[in-house]
């Protein structure tokens, strides 16, 4: 849809009421309080608005022509002036007073700027947040150096540090969007075992606050304080121990509480302390993995009402598709997804619905016209509270008050504010209409009125009972029935920690009859329901998973497709449960992921290695998903997976470098790394290792510098040495998030024998005088990475010279013929069973890849069409089983549809013409390899 504009729609309150008498009153009352020239439009407002027009009355006329022509710099000026005298008041009394004169002036410039059109809705958010935020500053400050508690609080707020008072904002305050009449969302702590305060004195602070800011006096109130979103606000005091709110965040807190933090920020006290504290609990607000138990728990939020006759007492923010409806949207998206995208953690509306459009969980059509809509249901709930600065949110229930009311907000009659509302509501309803979110907006504009049907759905009573579930089960085919029986009954009965709890229970029962009747269509049921058995005995205790799969049914087919031909992706969805949640994404099939990985720098670097390698599983797991159902090229499959490869070794290479300057200090050279095999060649598939050789430049006399404060200098080969061998440590190390690559090193000058890295010069050295011919042709594709760009040229040259060296062919082809006898006879010596590997047999990848680089050396090798058709398939056949099988390549133990599947990508009839297929060709190339090895170069020398 395309986003309409709803920001100042409304026209000024220029409409009197009839008869002119009446007219003329209002007018001379106007009169009464401000210049001639403004005494039409201040008419209009007072008459419909009382609460602006007794405020007013305590201004001069040269004061409101100022705040009605020129409000940015009157609201700036009174901000100025008031901290500049509050610092100096002394009494209660007249901080009270001061305050609350201060809203009183600044709310009637705001109010009258944006009736008269010149703030926006986004400009009242700011200053309205703006101007409370800065008098809980000032009150906090005000408190603390009135205290005899707090000897080191002085005028400047940064002493505010060692208060140990932590002041957070929540909901709209916290969001920088307050509205006219917004109650402030507090939740306060403090710290009394850090700053040996006791914690009455706190208790006692935070009485005073809510005394000084919210109690009535003569000039009104100045803000009304609810702490009723702290933890468990029925038994615990108004200030709450740091400590006690982090154990209870951290344990028992609920969904509601983890929505109403996502607007939650630090605006008054120790501000530092603040921030850690919001940073300590983001594990549990934004889960690392989907939660649609969040969509069930957020449902008492949004509780519709019918629109009333003729809108007559309508609510604008509670009411159907209303300012609430966009909240809950843009909150439980953000909630579901903020886990992932860091970029959804914020407070404000307007820059979620931004985030969630570029992220393209939503549409950015969509997005645009929720938030014009969010601003236009803001300006109507404004209008509303500038009439009597009272905390409401509903139209007028009387036609007289309607009437004035429509006229006060722009309109000429009730009937086209009417007409208004009702559009609003059918466009929130459009651009509010989300997929993922379908349960919890389920009613649309059009049905809210309409009582439930009570048609139920198709009989599913089957499930309920383990002798109806049994024979089902035995009638749709399922050979283990009574095993799969057992299992699900003891699922039922919390035997295992996912089913633990209850609402586990609840939500495994609405998900079973699609999931078993979808298992029962398949052609390995029994073997389907196995692995996902597995899957579900490796969760931990929640029910997150059965509300994934429950509110997303068409993710279960597409679960059990994986189940039925990937053994290898089951293991992995098995041990990360939230690779599920990217077959959820928009543009998943579409297109190979992007290969983009990043890296917080302010975080330690296990959380940074850790994020590293999350963001390789979730790729890898959408190059697989591609290349398992053929959905990209297989050349931009291989060099994804070489691209995720280089990404990664290029930044943990960055962490290393940045660890040993913490440990020795920098150091005068540089360390590269050759990449060899299919990581040179950019050929990298599913479980291809990182062949890599370490190399650096500079003097070897020199050190590293050291310095005063403990850091100890080695020498330069010492120095790579330990860089080198962190690097490794960290691309293999096994840890919770799994590990990120095996790194083979074995092509290094010496073998296992040498130097995990080696200097320049000794390269040069070594393959001008040592190396074995197979030594020089394991370089032919070998390239420079992850080097500064002047030693990344230099060493680009060096490689370049050794890799045109000539070769002994009649040598080569010796050596060669050597290492293959020794690799088909370990091959015989491991194979104890029938197992048919692509690996090692003659004519396999090995001998492939070893035929395709000695057909590019060396001009005397041709490859025919029929060889060139067979590399092709063994290479794809290869690659594709990784995907699936892991490293053991073995045809053999195939699953029947993924069998199916690869017969499918072949245009094959079945698995055994494959089979037929694939022997016909290994022995052709392994015929073709033989005597290119023992003719074509010892004949050509």
């Amino acid at each position: 849809m395309a986003a309409a504009n709803y920001q100042n729609l409304f026209l000024q309150p220029s409409l009197l009421p009839e008869p002119d008498q009446t007219r003329a009153v209002w007018l001379e009352d106007a009169g009464t309080v401000c210049h001639s020239s403004d005494k039409e439009f201040l008419a209009a407002v007072f008459f419909a608005a009382p609460h602006l027009r007794q405020t007013a009355q305590q201004f001069s006329p040269d004061q409101l022509h100022h705040m009605i022509t020129n409000p940015h710099e009157a609201i700036r000026t009174s901000l100025a002036n008031w901290e500049a005298h509050v610092a100096h008041v002394s009494s209660d009394d007249t901080f009270m007073s001061d305050v609350r004169k201060l809203r009183a002036e600044i709310w009637l410039i705001i109010a009258i700027g944006e009736i008269s059109g010149i703030l926006s809705m986004q400009e009242c958010y700011t200053f309205l947040s703006q101007t409370a935020e800065r008098v809980l500053v000032k009150t906090v400050q005000w408190l603390c150096v009135h205290n005899p508690a707090f000897p080191d609080i002085n005028d400047s707020e940064d002493s505010l540090a060692g208060s140990g008072y932590i002041v957070l904002a929540l909901g709209k305050l916290g969001a920088k969007e307050l509205n006219y009449s917004s109650d402030l969302d507090l939740i306060i702590l403090h710290d009394s075992q850090s700053t040996n305060i006791d914690r009455s004195v706190f208790i006692a602070m935070t009485r005073r606050l809510i005394h000084l800011l919210s109690a009535q006096t003569k000039d009104g109130f100045a803000f009304r304080i609810d702490l009723r979103l702290r933890p468990d606000p029925g038994a615990t005091s108004i200030s709450i121990e740091q400590s006690a709110a982090l154990i209870y965040y951290e344990s028992q807190a609920r969904t509601w509480e983890r929505s109403a933090f996502i607007r939650g920020r630090p605006i008054a006290g120790n501000i530092a302390a603040a921030e850690q504290f919001l940073s300590e609990i983001q594990p549990f607000i934004w889960r690392r993995y989907l939660d649609y138990t969040v969509i069930e728990d957020l449902q008492v939020w949004l509780q519709k009402k019918p629109t009333p006759e003729n809108m007559l007492g309508f609510d604008v923010k509670n009411g159907a598709f209303g300012i609430r409806h966009i909240e809950l949207l843009t909150h439980s998206l953000q909630l579901l997804n903020g886990g992932r995208h860091k970029t959804l953690r914020t407070y404000s509306t307007h820059s979620a619905l931004q985030e969630l459009a570029r992220l393209e969980l939503m549409s950015a059509d969509n997005a645009r016209a929720l938030q014009s809509l969010y601003d236009a249901w803001r300006q109507v709930e404004h209008r509303l509270q500038y009439q009597r600065d009272a905390h409401l949110y509903r139209l007028p229930s009387g036609e007289d008050d309607f009437a004035i009311f429509a006229r006060f907000a722009g309109f000429e009659t009730a009937d086209r504010l009417r007409d208004y509302i009702h559009h609003l509501q059918h466009e929130t309803d459009h651009a509010a209409r989300h997929p993922v979110l379908s349960k919890l907006f389920g009613k649309t504009l059009s049905n809210l009125n309409q009582t439930p049907s009570d048609k139920a759905p198709a009989n599913q009573s089957w499930i309920d009972t383990s002798e109806t579930r049994l024979e089902w089960l035995v009638k749709h085919g399922f050979t283990g029935a009574e095993t799969i029986n057992q299992t699900i009954e003891g699922w039922l009965s919390g035997r295992i920690a996912a089913t633990r709890s209850p609402r586990s229970q609840q939500y495994l029962l609405k998900l079973l009859p699609a999931l078993l009747t979808q298992l029962a269509a398949s052609e390995e049921a029994d073997d389907a329901f196995s692995a996902f058995a597995d899957i579900i005995a490796g969760q931990p205790a929640g029910a997150q998973i059965f509300a994934l799969l429950e509110f997303h049914p068409k993710l279960v087919g597409l679960l059990l497709d994986i189940l039925t031909s990937a053994p290898e992706l089951v293991g992995q969805i098995r041990r990360h449960p939230d690779l599920m949640e990217l077959l959820l994404e928009p543009s998943f099939y579409a297109k190979l992921p992007d290969i983009s990985l990043t890296v917080d720098e302010n975080d330690p670097v296990e959380i940074q290695l850790d994020h590293i390698r999350r963001q390789v599983r979730q790729i890898q797991f959408g190059i697989s998903i591609h290349q398992l159902q053929h959905l990209s090229d297989e050349a931009d499959i291989a060099l994804a997976w070489s691209a995720v490869a280089e990404q990664a070794t290029n930044i943990i290479m960055g962490l290393a470098k940045t660890d040993m300057i913490r440990r020795h200090g920098p150091i005068d050279a540089d360390l590269a790394l050759i990449g060899l095999g299919s990581f040179g060649r950019k050929t990298m598939s599913a479980h291809s290792d990182l062949d890599l050789i370490a190399i650096y430049n500079g003097d070897l006399q020199s050190n590293s510098e050291g310095d005063e404060q403990g850091k100890r200098a080695i020498g330069l080969s010492a120095y790579m040495l330990r860089l080198t061998q962190t690097i490794v440590s960290w691309l293999t190390i096994q840890t919770a998030e799994g590990a990120l690559f095996t790194v083979d090193m074995r092509l290094r000058p010496d073998g296992k024998s040498g130097p995990v890295a080696v200097h320049m010069d000794r390269i040069i050295s070594y393959y001008q005088t040592e190396a074995w011919p197979w030594e020089h042709l394991a370089l032919d594709n070998a390239r420079v990475f992850a080097a500064n760009p002047d030693f990344l040229t230099a060493a680009s040259l060096q490689l370049k010279t050794i890799q045109s060296q000539p070769l002994e062919k009649s040598k080569l082809a010796s050596d060669l013929i050597k290492m293959r006898g020794l690799l088909h006879q370990t091959h015989k010596a491991d194979d104890t069973t029938t197992n048919w590997q692509l690996k090692r047999l003659p004519g396999g990848t090995l001998d492939c890849k070893l035929l395709i680089q000695l057909s590019a050396r060396f001009e005397v090798i041709s490859v025919s069409a029929d060889e060139e058709e067979a590399l092709q398939r063994i290479e794809y056949v290869s690659r594709w089983l990784q995907v699936g099988l892991g490293r053991k390549l073995n045809i053999d133990t195939l699953p029947n549809r993924m069998g199916g599947l690869l017969a499918q990508h072949l245009h094959m009839p079945d698995q055994s013409s494959v089979r037929v297929q694939l022997e016909t060709d290994m022995q052709k190339l392994a015929h073709k390899l033989d005597h290119v090895l023992q003719f074509d170069l010892t004949a050509n020398p």
